[in-house]
Order: structure tokens, then sequence, then C-alpha cells
């Protein structure tokens, strides 16, 4: 075997032009030396041809060129292979049976070819290089699946590739097991930014029939566009405009969606004065965005207004219920070693909605830090704001308003003794200052009330006469509430091997650490109930309690690092001036939280409170999730508040890597019993496509959807940007 190393440009060339590198781009003198190797290799010099036959192979840096037969003219730099023509260079791969190709004009006859651009397999009868910049292609097959009869193929009569990126085509029919499905008379699809349609058909019991389409794009490195074109034959056509961005700094997006609904009081429960804030035009813009300025300044900012209070609800659910009142809120953050410094703007856009409008509201806050080399600590928070409460117009609640001032400081003095026995005393001192407070007034009336009856043909006007009393809120004076604070912390730690563990894994050990924390606040000079109430600050008032506890852990290695097989804290507080007018008892509820990992892939938590009285739990909460090394899924969650809720959550997700996948979703409310969500599905995977065929329903609402992705885009799961 003869091996020569030898400028071989004009094969560089063709290859990287069909592959969508950008070769074209190097000139000349910065052409690098190519190898090239064949069983058989020589020149002619009479017709100044270099001719390469039996296992030919060329290759320069990542890319290479292999062929039966290869003749290059070196004057007119004429370009003949021939014979299993292949060219890899990294994830691209062209194929073809022959090719010509002249460097000088930069136009050649590619001939029958194959080719994978990630993520893309291309096919063609007939192939031609118009101009450096396009390159056609004739009777094209284009498809993410590999094989000769992919699940999803793409046909067209004519396509191009225009700067090794833009593919468009012509009369473009989408097939779906040979069967067409979608036409496109004109289809363009961006290499680089992976645009692709997703398309979510179903029926929904308050849609009717319905198509959801998202047309995907990758607008640049960091950003991400999608518009949805939405058909709902009971409720009409919508539109609708994402982007999303993404880089080291910074983090959000914007959302914009429009419909015509042409049945928007469909709800039977919506009240006449909920029906009078629903029209026809309905939409919903959101904005968030999350930056880092410095290393120390960061700003979020959340913009959410929509048309009516059912917007969300009617159209996406799923958001809906994870949110049911969003806030618009812009904030400022610098954080220190020492302290922490903000500033936040929140203000209700949207009439319907109750809120706390903070306009502003400036904080700074002081981390625990040693004051000097004094053995004592510091730490304060401080805020000023003005805060203005507003209820939603669908209330007869009238709005209230003040300006307040808040600065609370702590002193802490850890010791240990006897070598075991932790005690941190505090002192401390809250002051609020209130520009209005909240005055209370009872007004008694006298009512007159007149009731006129017919007695043997005659009227008969009788009056009585009744006491009300009436309570009128107003505006109070100003006010500084002071709230000052004495209190101690204490605690230990013992820990006791239960089973010695091995050389790396294994083994129990219990970690006991009981303490104790008091708290006393004298009386305030102003009570929370002469305060008009924003957050949890106003509800402040006077406080001598005890906290006893005990947390237990129970430790093992896995993995050669300690790990917590259970983490469980058990408290309670007793209250010694609790006042029984008021319904207040001495000792108030056992509370418990427990979170266990029995095994890595399992977490359990429990959490809740139990009544002392004889009474049974307030509040008890618990779930559980698995996940196995197939990826499946369980999720198990009971949630109770006493006369509030009742509530069970199963989920189901099994092999969602597997040929085929099974799911489920039972959300019950036993107060009413009534089973509030219920969804069920069956997948299947190929090498080419997901497919997901489902029902899901919400009490009397109900719907039936098809999902169907391409596994070389995974990003493309259709519906995953429709909150569906």
């Amino acid at each position: 075997m003869k091996r020569y190393p030898f400028v071989f440009l004009s094969l560089f060339f063709i290859l990287f032009m069909v592959s969508g590198s950008r070769a074209q781009k190097l000139g000349l003198d910065d052409r690098q030396e190519i190898e090239v190797t064949a069983d058989r290799l020589e020149y002619d010099a009479e017709r100044k041809l270099l001719i390469g036959s039996g296992n030919v192979l060329v290759s320069q840096g990542t890319g290479s060129l292999q062929a039966d037969f290869v003749t290059v003219h070196t004057v007119s730099e004429e370009v003949y292979a021939a014979g299993n023509v292949m060219f890899k260079d990294l994830d691209r791969t062209w194929q073809g049976d022959e090719l010509t190709y002249n460097f000088k004009t930069e136009q050649g006859d590619f001939g029958e070819f194959n080719a994978y651009v990630n993520p893309l397999y291309i096919r063609a009868k007939d192939s031609e290089r118009v101009t450096p910049e396009l390159f056609t292609i004739q009777d094209v097959f284009i498809s993410s699946c590999e094989g000769e009869k992919p699940e999803f193929y793409i046909t067209a009569e004519e396509a191009s590739i225009e700067n090794e990126r833009y593919i468009r085509a012509k009369n473009a029919v989408f097939r779906l097991g040979g069967v067409p499905i979608f036409y496109f008379p004109y289809y363009k699809y961006d290499l680089e930014r992976g645009s692709h349609w997703d398309f979510l058909p179903g029926y929904r019991s308050k849609w009717g029939a319905f198509l959801l389409s998202t047309y995907n794009m990758r607008v640049n490195g960091w950003m991400h566009s999608a518009t949805h074109l939405d058909v709902r034959t009971d409720r009409g056509a919508a539109i609708g405009q994402d982007f999303k961005w993404e880089t080291p700094q910074l983090k959000g997006g914007i959302k914009g969606y429009y419909t015509h609904d042409s049945d928007p009081h469909q709800d039977e429960d919506l009240t006449e004065q909920e029906k009078k804030l629903i029209d026809e035009d309905r939409y919903r813009i959101q904005l968030s965005h999350v930056q880092s300025l410095t290393d120390q300044d960061y700003v979020i900012a959340n913009i959410d207004y929509v048309s009516d209070p059912q917007f969300m609800d009617d159209f996406f659910t799923r958001e809906y219920e994870d949110n049911v009142q969003p806030e618009n809120y812009v904030s400022f953050t610098h954080v220190d070693d020492r302290y922490i410094a903000g500033l936040l703007i929140n203000k209700r856009l949207n009439d319907f909605y109750e809120n706390v409008n903070r306009v502003p509201e400036a904080t700074f806050d002081m981390r625990r830090q040693e004051i000097l080399d004094s053995g004592f600590y510091y730490e304060g928070n401080n805020s000023a704001t003005f805060l203005e409460k507003e209820f939603s117009e669908l209330d007869d609640e009238k709005k209230y308003s003040t300006f307040r001032l808040d600065t609370r400081h702590m002193i802490y003095y850890p010791t240990k003794h006897f070598g075991f026995l932790n005690v941190t005393p505090r002192a401390g001192y809250e002051g609020t200052y209130y520009e209005k407070t909240k005055k209370t007034e009872y007004v008694d009336e006298t009512i007159a009330i007149v009731a006129t009856n017919v007695v043997n043909g005659n009227t008969v006007t009788e009056t009585t006469f009744t006491n009300k009393t009436r309570t009128v809120i107003s505006d109070g004076n100003s006010e500084w509430r002071n709230l000052p604070e004495l209190g101690f912390d204490i605690s230990y730690q013992a820990f006791k091997i239960l089973e010695a563990a091995g050389q790396t894994d294994g083994g129990l050990r219990h970690v006991a650490e009981p303490y104790a924390g008091y708290t006393f606040i004298p009386e305030p000079n102003v009570e929370p109930e002469d305060l008009y109430q924003f957050d949890a600050i106003d509800e402040l008032g006077k406080q001598n309690t005890i906290r006893l506890g005990m947390r237990n852990k129970l430790q093992t290695k896995r993995n050669g690092s300690v790990a917590n097989l259970l983490n469980l804290n058990v408290f309670m507080d007793y209250h010694f001036s609790a006042d029984e007018d008021k319904g207040e008892e001495n000792i108030g509820p056992v509370g418990f939280d427990a979170e266990s990992y029995p095994l890595e892939d399992l977490k359990i938590k429990i959490d809740g409170s139990f009544g002392t009285h004889g009474e049974s739990f307030s509040n008890f909460n618990a779930y559980a999730t698995y996940k196995a090394f197939d990826l499946s899924k369980f999720g198990l969650e009971y949630r109770y508040r006493k006369n509030y809720n009742d509530l069970y959550t199963v989920s189901l997700d099994l092999f969602p890597e597997e040929t085929w996948s099974i799911g489920a979703y039972w959300r019950y409310q036993v107060l009413g019993a009534n089973m509030e969500e219920q969804t069920y599905y069956i997948g299947h995977r190929s090498d080419c496509l997901g497919k997901r065929f489902g029902y899901t329903g919400r009490g009397n609402d109900w719907d039936i959807w098809f999902q169907i992705w391409l596994i070389a885009l995974p990003d493309s799961q259709v519906g995953s940007s429709l909150s569906y």
C-alpha cells in the first residue's frame, strides 16, 4: 500500500459543504495537509491526474473520506469520486455512489446520496451544488429515524440546503407508518436551532375536539421560541407566542396567549357577577426573569396578567392548579457575608385577585455574627414598607393601608457546660412603627320594623323597634409598638452504635438530641386586634412559652458516607399565660416532623400536629416517593387539615424507557366523596417514535388525548409547553 501526503482541499471542501460544516470559509492559504492512502495510488503527468483506487482513504483533522476510486485534476481542480463514497466528521455522515465537483467554479453534480446531519437522515435520488451557499436535492426522503422504512419520515419533491444550516422543502408530506398525516406546501427546518412542530389532538368535554400545535425553534444559543396555533371546536381558535432564555447569568421567559372564546360562560358554577368579568376576548401575558448582576447582586421579576379569573382554569389547568393566584413583583437583592439587603415592589394587576401590595419594601437583614471577639453574637432584621391590602372586586371588603417600619435586634451568648450541654441565652427587642392603626367602634342603632296586615277587611299597620350593634372600622392614630424579648435555648447530643459498620458501608447509629427553648415577650402596648393585618409581623403579641422537643436520627453508611435512615423531630409547647377567655390552652398540640430514606431511591416524609386534650389530628401530611433503576416511579400522598381537607393522591409511572409503559394518577377528596382527578395512559416507544394515549377526568370535565414525539428530539414531547 502506498501512502502520500497531498494537499486535497477540493475533496475536503465538498464533504464539509454536504455535511453542514464551514469549510468554504477557509481560504486557499488556510489548507491543512491532507493524507491520502489507497491500495493503488498513481499520478498521470500527461493528464495531470492523481488517481487512487481500492480502499481510498482521505483524512484531514476530524474529517475522513472513503471511496473505491478517486481522481483529481491538479490544474482544473476537478474531483471525481465513485463507489461507496462516504465522509464522516464528528456526528455528520454523507454517503453516495459518486460525485463530481469543480473547486474553481464551486459547482458539481453529486448524484444519488445518503447523508446524516444530526439529527436527520437525508436521502435523495439526485443532488447538485448550485452556488457556494446553496445545495439542491431531488426526490427527497428526510427522517430522524434510521432505516429504510422508519415509522416517521418526510417526503418532498425538491429541497435545498442553504448555508449548511437551513433545509427548505417543497410539497412536503409528513408520513406516519407510510400514511400521510400532514401536508405543507413549504416546510423549513433549521439544523442549528432544531425547529420542529408538536401536535396534541384529542377531545375534551368543555372544548370539544381539539388540536393543539406548537412550532418550536431555537432562536440562538440561549433563546428558545414556541409559537402556538390551537383549535377547539366548541371554543374557537387561539394563538400564542412564548420565548424562553437561559445563560449562566440569567433565566426567564415571556408568554402571550389569546383566544376569541365562542362559549366563555360554559361553566355552570359561575355566578352572575363572575360572568360579567368574562367576555369572548380572553388572554394572558406572563413575564418571569431571574438575573445575576454580579456574584452578590441579583434581580427577580414576575409579571402575570390575565383577562379574567377563569382563564387559566379553562385553558391552562395544570398551571392554574400549581398557582391559583399569581403575584406580580420585581425584587433586587444584594448578598454579603454579613448582611442581605433588598428592595421589593409587589403590586396587584388584576382587580379580581386579593393581594398585599408592597410599593415598595426595603429590607436590611444582618446575619448572625460574633461581636468582635466577645463571644456574643448579633442578628438583626429591618424593613420599611408601604402596605396596602386589596380585596377582590367580587368581595365587599374595603381595602386598607399604612406605612410600617419594623426593626428587630437579638443578642445571643452560646455557652457549653460540663463538656456536653449547650446553653444559649438571648435577649432582644422588636419595635414597629405604624402610620395608621385600626380603630374599631361599636355603634348601637334602633331599627323600626313596619308590618301591614289585613284584619276583617281593614288594613292594620304595626311598628316594632329593635336594637342592633354595628361595627365600624376606621383609621386610628400612628403608634410605635414595643416588643422586648428574653429567652434561652438548651440542648445536648448523645449517640450509640447499635450495629458496627463494615469496612465501607452498613452499620447503624442512633443520635438523640433533647432540646428546650423558652421565650418571654410581655404584653405589647399595641395589641394585634388594634392593627390592620398584612403578614406575620402584625400578629405578634405577648408570649410566655417553652418548647420541649427531641430530635432523633438513625444513621448508616452508604457509598462510604453517612446517610440518614430516619430523621425525627417531636415537640410540644407549654403556654404559661394562656388566655382561657380566648379558648387558649396551656398545653399545645404535639408536633412532629419525620423524614426517612430506608432505601436510596425511597423517600418518606410525615409531619403534623396532634391535640393533647382528647382531640384528633389538627393536621397531618404524609408522602412517599420511589424511583426504580428502570426510572419507574411511584408516589403516594395524604394531606389532612381538620374540617378543611382530607385528600389522597396516588401516581404511578411504570417502565417509561421500555417499549411499553403505563401510568395512572388519582386525587380523591374524602370530604364530599369527590374524585377530583383521575388520569390513565398507555405508551409505546420504539427507536424512532414515542407514543402515548390517555384519558383525564376532573369532576364533570374529561378529555382523551394522544401524544407522539420523536425520540431523537426528546424536547419535542407533545404538550410539554402547553401545561397540559
